[in-house]
């Protein structure tokens, strides 16, 4: 007995929980939302909102509807009510709240409601809805606002306008609606329209039968073209004075530390061998393009000191393969210790002798100075830096940067001017015209930096001969130059994936015929195409591997509007 008095409540729990969801759930739409356009002889509006909601769960307790100021002069004469009755003003319940504002707030309180249908109703004046155009007096009214989430399962549109007028034409955008036309009205029923969906009711009448003159925004606007007019040639000098001082200091200071002498316009030679016995990972950054930490990675497996390892085919994402640290008592250079560190070093100082092939470029990433620290330094020890010019092109690319945030909040600046009040259109013009040329200023900054060499003349020959060398490796995997054979395959092999180009070198020597399995390439099956496919995979890292500094050796709107819903 008590099992199952146990089993029953523990039924009932279930079915209460299960049960919550279905009776907090609350939603809404909108059976009606008509709307009615009065025009008046003097040129004022007057429009009669009325929707009719079913709710659905709940509880409900308020119905809003934000009226914006869109190309508007003034909203007045306003009145709300519900199921047919004018409701007095107050926040109480059976009350509704109306905040002045723009938007102009007007919020319906409920007493708590649910499963139940309710209409309300809105009807202001608004002055200024009419403009004034050379072949028109124009109304462009968003009857339907474009902010509101609930769907509305029909609309009635309808227009009126006096007699003492004549309507050229009248359209209803943002639905198809067949108007229906009679004496002094225009009237369109619309089915379904959905959430955030509005509709724009254009009329135009015959020009100075509603107004005299244009409404106060209209004339407002009409002087901000103007102002803007005439800012223009002020924003447009000032963007060209700016630029023709910003690329004379640019110019001056590209001169000031160009290169002179032999150096700064060597010509490559053919160099068909490594031309001296730097380290691969040195070479590729000499070089200016590439992936020197590939580089040293196949260096260091090619020395012993790394090993890959395939470990089978993952479910989704096909071969899997493993990055190995073996022991070993060989000297590094400081570099090479870094990349180790990079890729092996746990938080804490704990170290790991073995990871995914796949976390090589994030773990590189992230630590990237333990690597290109010490290869700037050894670059500099070798006398191939030249500091001076490194300071310089540090400089630039600050500079750069500064002068895009500053052109950036020039920018800003400028617009929020020029949209303001007041004789600051010119000021926000100049401020445009400012913000343009200091960003674009910045971006030719930028570039030149990266173009401005932080090398020596002792280091640009040394790069030189190797960025030949480099020619030399691409015209092998080109077909124009003729190599074969295990030791110039393995020997070359770190400086062909260092400088992009692993994939494409090791499907050159496999045409060729060459497909000996690397002694630090443990692979499953020991097939021809395996090496190939370890080489694909290092070699689609290195976009990502790359260092921060690989390129360090040389490289009309309508009126109306706003929004309406309920909670």
């Amino acid at each position: 007995m008590v099992s199952r008095t146990r089993f029953a409540a523990a039924i009932a729990l279930m079915c209460l929980v299960w049960a919550s969801p279905a009776l907090a759930a609350k939603d809404y739409r909108a059976e009606r939302f008509d709307v009615v356009l009065d025009v008046q002889p003097d040129g004022s509006l007057v429009v009669t909102e009325t929707v009719r909601f079913r709710f659905e769960g709940g509880p409900f307790t308020y119905v809003f509807r934000d009226l914006a100021y869109s190309n508007i002069d003034e909203i007045d004469r306003l009145q709300a009510g519900m199921d047919g009755a004018i409701q007095p003003q107050g926040t109480a319940p059976g009350q509704v709240e109306i905040v002045a504002g723009r938007p102009l707030k007007v919020t319906w309180h409920l007493a708590p409601t649910s499963d139940a249908v309710h209409e309300f109703a809105l009807t202001y004046r608004v002055q200024g809805a009419i403009r004034q155009e050379a072949s028109a007096d124009t109304l462009m009214w968003r009857a339907i606002p474009e902010d509101h989430d609930y769907a509305i399962d029909r609309s009635t549109i309808t227009l009126r306008y006096p007699s003492s007028t004549t309507l050229l034409g009248a359209e209803l955008s943002g639905a198809a609606a067949n108007p229906e036309s009679g004496e002094g009205h225009v009237h369109w029923a619309v089915a379904g329209t959905g959430s955030d969906e509005s509709l724009v009711v254009t009329a135009r009448f015959s020009p100075g039968s509603l107004v005299e003159a244009p409404p106060r925004w209209q004339l407002a606007e009409a002087e901000r073209r103007q102002k803007t007019a005439r800012a223009v040639p002020a924003g447009l000098a000032a963007a060209l004075l700016t630029l023709a001082v910003g690329l004379a200091a640019l110019a001056a200071f590209l001169v000031r530390h160009g290169r002179s002498g032999v150096a700064g316009r060597a010509r490559l030679s053919p160099v068909l061998a490594p031309p001296d016995r730097t380290p691969p990972g040195l070479a590729v950054r000499l070089a200016g393009q590439g992936t020197p930490a590939l580089a040293t990675l196949f260096d260091l497996a090619a020395r012993g000191l790394l090993r890959i390892e395939e470990g089978g085919k993952g479910w989704l994402s096909g071969r899997q393969y493993s990055l190995e640290r073996l022991p070993s008592e060989a000297e590094l250079r400081p570099h090479e210790a870094g990349l180790l560190r990079a890729l092996f070093e746990e938080k804490k100082g704990a170290t790991r002798d073995s990871l995914p092939l796949s976390e090589v470029p994030d773990r590189l990433a992230g630590q990237a100075t333990w690597y290109d620290e010490p290869l700037d330094q050894e670059m500099e020890a070798a006398g191939w830096i030249n500091p001076g010019r490194k300071a310089a092109r540090k400089r630039l690319r600050v500079a750069a940067v500064v002068a895009c945030m500053v052109g950036l909040l020039a920018l800003l600046f400028g617009f929020i001017a020029a949209g303001s009040a007041g004789t600051s259109v010119a000021l926000g013009a100049v401020a445009v015209g400012v913000g343009v040329a200091l960003f674009l200023l910045g971006l030719g900054a930028l570039v030149a930096a990266g173009a401005l060499s932080p090398l020596s003349e002792q280091g640009e020959r040394v790069a030189a001969a190797w960025k030949s060398f480099r020619a030399y490796l691409k015209d092998i995997v080109r077909g124009r130059e003729f190599a074969a054979g295990e030791a110039l395959f393995e020997r070359y092999l770190p400086f062909a994936a260092g400088f992009g180009l692993g994939e494409r070198w090791a499907k050159h020597f496999q045409k060729q015929g060459y497909a000996t399995i690397p002694a630090w390439f443990g692979a499953l099956d020991a097939g021809a195409g395996d090496f190939g496919a370890v080489i694909a995979v290092m070699a689609a890292t290195n976009a990502s591997v790359s260092s921060g500094d690989a390129g360090a050796a040389g490289a009309g709107s309508a009126s109306g509007g706003g929004a309406s819903g309920a909670g």
